[in-house]
């Protein structure tokens, strides 16, 4: 989510990771699979997908009929994320009292303890909390739950194929010798989401950073990426005018890739409609913006049927 994905989602992008030995997570404990699906593994050697959302070269995917089970606790969704037909991200949303501790304490039974768990606070207010495991240039976990609500998500990146997918998408170019990177932070960022966008530890990012905070990260400004080149920042997209769009509310219990697969539109586009929202963490009730396609119009009553649309039921979670 990414996707949840964006990670969702978000777009789900990020880059090869540097951390010193200290941060690094136990080297006997890396994963080399998700769920029984081998990093870098083709979509084709898994009938059972079933596509939400692609942006690109990048295909989100589903499971038909998996078990959204973790650690005792019931998932809300379950994504798989593959990049030119190879899979390299994957993320686990839920919700439910206790859900977060629960599934805390899984990932420490599993991985051992997290390199870093940093409490923040996201462009809207909401604190949550965040752990991290990684295993330099191989994998990146990380644990986001809210503490003001009972949700949260679980992801995974798998780092080559990770760097290679920024790379073609123009996210970032290769190192050069004595030339780092600088990213525009933009209105609604903090350093967790930077971090996780171009797959560093914040920890990293604090180092390339000196006294850098969440509290003084200011849109506009620019911040060093550690360990990687330069490269001209993307123009944003223009505003929306009346007619180039929809509105929908956010329904309990959605997620940003399903609400925009749902309604015709491409991930990155329904955050480009909306700025000021956090593609990782849409609360119900907020009103988004769903691009219309421009080489067709949608049908007259397509803002009413997504309205009008069901909401995932919600699930309660299992005993840990």
């Amino acid at each position: 989510m990414r996707m949840r994905l964006l990670s969702a989602l978000l777009a789900p992008l990020a880059l090869a990771v540097a951390l010193s030995p200290a941060l690094a997570a136990d080297p006997q404990k890396q994963p080399a699979d998700f769920r029984g699906v081998p990093w870098g593994a083709p979509a084709a050697s898994l009938p059972d997908l079933n596509g939400i959302d692609r942006d690109g070269d990048i295909i989100h995917y589903e499971r038909a009929g998996e078990k959204k089970e973790l650690g005792g606790i019931a998932l809300k969704n379950v994504t798989y994320s593959f990049y030119k037909d190879k899979f390299y991200h994957a993320e686990i949303g839920y919700q439910g009292q206790g859900a977060a501790e629960a599934l805390e304490n899984s990932l420490e039974a599993k991985y051992g303890p997290p390199d870093a768990v940093r409490q923040k606070t996201d462009a809207a207010g909401h604190a949550y909390s965040v752990a991290t495991w990684n295993w330099p240039g191989a994998l990146f976990i990380g644990h986001r739950h809210d503490k003001d609500t009972p949700t949260g998500r679980i992801f995974y990146f798998y780092a080559p194929i990770t760097e290679a997918s920024a790379k073609s998408q123009g996210i970032a170019a290769a190192p050069a010798a004595g030339k780092a990177a600088t990213y525009p932070v933009k209105k609604g960022d903090s350093l967790e989401r930077i971090a996780k966008k171009y797959g560093v530890s914040e920890a990293d990012l604090l180092a390339a950073n000196p006294g850098l905070t969440d509290k003084n990260l200011k849109a506009g400004a620019s911040i060093n990426l550690p360990g990687q080149a330069a490269k001209p920042a993307r123009k944003p997209a223009p505003p929306l005018q009346p007619g180039e769009y929809i509105e929908y509310t956010v329904k309990e219990g959605e997620i940003l890739s399903k609400v925009a697969n749902a309604n015709g539109a491409r991930i990155r586009d329904v955050i480009n409609a909306n700025p000021d929202i956090d593609p990782d963490n849409v609360r119900p009730g907020t009103v988004l913006r769903i691009p219309i396609k421009k080489d067709g119009a949608p049908p007259a009553d397509a803002a009413a049927k997504a309205q009008d649309a069901p909401a995932p039921a919600a699930q309660t979670p299992a005993a840990p």
